[in-house]
């Protein structure tokens, strides 16, 4: 079989991102508040290091979650968005922040599966060798655990954790429908941001190339059980998801 290297965005239909940090809030607000939503993380602390020259008290905030939302398409401007807001915002992060990412596919059915889960894993071990990388595995929030039938029933009731290094529940999520990265740790910069991003979404085109041909394996994890109302789902056309 000759195999098909996939565009991106062939793959995935949007990217939405979440960002822990610290900010400078006031810049936020009059640059970014039309592109990205600011809330609080109450599991979020980074210390002021905010110098510019408003009131400091005000300026900085310690436990903030950034979160974003675009087309594929739209991706170049979506990364440069973030370039630019990290410097200006003075962006800051620290080992009690994570970055999350949310990935809508054109076709999930090829990535909710427990093959796809261990596939993702094998390929950030093999990347990532730095201590921050690998405490992310041990982490509360993105923990590693090998998927089971036993994880894949509790999905099926809705009662399986969220906090995992890959989170399949946003999934039954009817609003999301997406599959969430929560694995990646801290970034030093917004360089190093970006590649996360870039990593798993090359990760994700990398599978479905493998897999163009061979997608029946993947329904392993929801269709063995006969679940009706996931069959529904899978069979609508990519618009209605």
């Amino acid at each position: 079989m000759k195999v098909k290297i996939f565009e991106v965005k062939e793959v995935i239909e949007s990217v939405g991102v979440e960002i822990e940090c610290g900010i400078c809030s006031p810049t936020f607000y009059n640059l970014y508040s039309d592109k990205f939503h600011l809330e609080g993380d109450s599991s979020v602390i980074v210390r002021n290091e905010c110098d510019c020259e408003m009131r400091v008290d005000y300026c900085w905030k310690r436990n903030a979650e950034i979160k974003g939302w675009d087309y594929i398409e739209n991706l170049p401007s979506l990364q440069q968005h973030i370039k630019e807001m990290w410097n200006d915002c003075l962006i800051k992060q620290n080992s009690s922040c994570g970055n999350h990412f949310h990935i809508k596919f054109c076709y999930p059915h090829i990535f909710t599966c427990k093959e796809f889960a261990e596939f993702f894993y094998n390929k950030y071990v093999a990347k990532f060798q730095q201590k921050k990388y690998k405490e992310r595995l041990l982490n509360q929030y993105s923990m590693y655990s090998k998927f089971t039938d036993e994880h894949i029933e509790e999905l099926l009731k809705g009662n399986f954790s969220r906090y995992k290094y890959i989170n399949f529940r946003a999934w039954y999520d009817k609003k999301l429908k997406t599959i969430e990265f929560r694995i990646m740790p801290y970034a030093r910069d917004a360089n190093e941001y970006v590649s996360m991003m870039n990593f798993i979404l090359d990760v994700c085109v990398e599978w479905q190339s493998i897999h163009q041909e061979n997608t029946k394996e993947c329904y392993s994890m929801l269709l063995s059980n006969g679940d009706n109302e996931y069959k529904e789902i899978i069979e609508l056309p990519l618009e209605a998801l």
